[in-house]
């Protein structure tokens, strides 16, 4: 149920419902997944489909339904989930706060409301096919290795500066080893994103073997496309998915997660066709998590299309998917966010939070 259905239940007024649906557009414009680039992408309200979990209501409407419902029970102010300095939220608030419903109708609704969502546990559908159990991990890793990754874009605070190619390395050293070090039975596998993704080296639990493939290319390739569905035409030839007889019940012997590293600031990636991708992303067994890494964005460059069109990888909505530019604190910080297990860890949207200091 979207926002705009629980507004009519409640039968609000025509210039409430428009006020909620400007306020929502603008929210949509301050969501983001990182300081540089933002997932910018504005869907129609009207569009929006009839039933939605608490992830879905919080990201698109930037309302919780819990916010709603305790609105209406005790009178506390709803608090957006997106923007909180929009004037737009005072004038909502208070014209809900006119509302004539009775205790008891409001209670009804209230209650009736807060059933579908609290049923989903605010994940999607696909989260609860699959337990919550810590099991073996297959994680490709898909490095870009053009010659836009051996820019040096990066500067530490002594005034040193990095290769893109180089800090990937690193980080990713320090992932494999963190992964080994907290389950020694995950297995890793390596993609060489050129013009096409290349399948170099097959599973195994020892992260030095993984690292020598990547040592073993220090210059970058010259490319001026990158075929996306190749990545996927890969993994799907050369990775088996568990297939279970009832995935709610029985744990998966292992799940597979691609880590895609891109690097590239003026080459957007393109498909060809999706047929691979759309088989992989109906198994709950298989994970993309995306890390771009990019020059800072500018009218001569594509970081925004490139970003964008990674973030539609996310089509379930548990994916993670982050950005970097220049800062290598935040390029490890990030890589750490992606050591918990993809079934255990909660979505994007609730694991990036900032701490604020209380003002009395």
């Amino acid at each position: 149920m979207s926002v705009l259905d629980v507004l009519a239940i409640m039968n609000l007024k025509d210039d409430i419902i428009n006020a909620v649906i400007d306020h929502v557009s603008a929210g949509l414009n301050d969501l983001d997944r990182g300081p540089v680039l933002r997932n910018a992408k504005v869907l129609d309200p009207t569009e929006w489909p009839l039933q939605m979990n608490r992830e879905q209501l919080a990201l698109y409407g930037g309302w919780e339904i819990e916010e709603l419902c305790a609105h209406f029970q005790g009178g506390a102010p709803i608090i957006p989930s997106i923007s909180s300095s929009s004037s737009v939220t005072e004038e909502i608030s208070a014209s809900l706060h006119n509302v004539s419903n009775t205790q008891q109708e409001i209670q009804s609704t209230a209650n009736q409301l807060s059933k579908p969502f609290s049923s989903l546990m605010y994940n999607r559908q696909i989260m609860q096919i699959c337990p919550k159990v810590n099991c073996q991990e297959k994680i490709i890793i898909c490095l870009d290795i053009s010659t836009e990754m051996e820019k040096d874009t990066f500067r530490s605070r002594s005034g040193d500066r990095f290769s893109q190619i180089k800090l990937a390395k690193r980080a990713i050293g320090i992932f494999l080893h963190s992964k080994h070090n907290i389950n020694p039975e995950h297995e890793f596998a390596v993609i060489l994103l050129k013009e096409q993704a290349i399948w170099m080296h097959p599973f195994t639990n020892n992260p030095d073997k993984v690292l020598a493939i990547l040592e073993d290319f220090d210059r970058g390739f010259p490319t001026e496309t990158f075929d996306m569905t190749s990545l996927f035409d890969v993994i799907r030839k050369q990775v088996e998915l568990p297939k279970l007889s009832d995935p709610s019940v029985v744990s998966p012997p292992y799940i597979v997660r691609a880590l895609l590293i891109y690097g590239r600031s003026h080459c957007v990636p393109t498909y060809s066709n999706k047929q691979s991708l759309n088989i992989l992303l109906s198994s709950p067994h298989f994970f993309i998590d995306a890390f771009y890494i990019h020059e800072v964005p500018a009218e001569d460059n594509q970081c925004e299309v490139i970003f964008d069109t990674l973030c539609e990888l996310d089509e379930k909505g548990l994916f993670y998917i982050f950005e970097v530019s220049r800062n290598p604190t935040r390029l490890y910080d990030c890589m750490a966010q992606l050591l918990p297990h993809p079934l255990q860890r909660p979505i994007q949207l609730d694991a990036c939070y900032r701490f604020q200091q209380q003002v009395e």
